[in-house]
């Protein structure tokens, strides 16, 4: 089978000294990108998706050996990873009531 090669690109910032929420979404060959509960970018790839066998997971950073190293300036807090994809619903009440309810 041939490789899925899929980039999301923010069509803007996410704006600098404020909070968001933001959740990656992955179900078969269809990726998002959501802020605040809102749908920000999504792709299609082709292809099927590959497995790596890692012993490492980067969050906030590459984990290419030539990769940028840290690709963001912001703290980041609450992690949470899902064994299935996440509805909008899903992700919106998630946001409302695991998150925003600790503001």
């Amino acid at each position: 089978g041939s490789t899925l090669l899929v980039g999301l690109h923010s069509p803007t910032q996410v704006p600098a000294g404020v909070w968001a929420h933001m959740a990656f979404r992955s179900q078969a060959a269809n990726y998002s990108i959501h802020v605040n509960g809102t749908l920000w970018v999504s792709a299609t790839g082709t292809g099927s998706a590959v497995k790596l066998n890692r012993t490492s997971c980067f969050i906030g950073k590459s984990g290419w050996p030539d990769g940028p190293g840290y690709i963001n300036d912001a703290y980041i807090d609450e992690v949470k990873i899902f064994g299935r994809a996440l509805s909008q619903t899903e992700i919106q009440n998630d946001m409302q009531n695991n998150f925003l309810s600790k503001l």
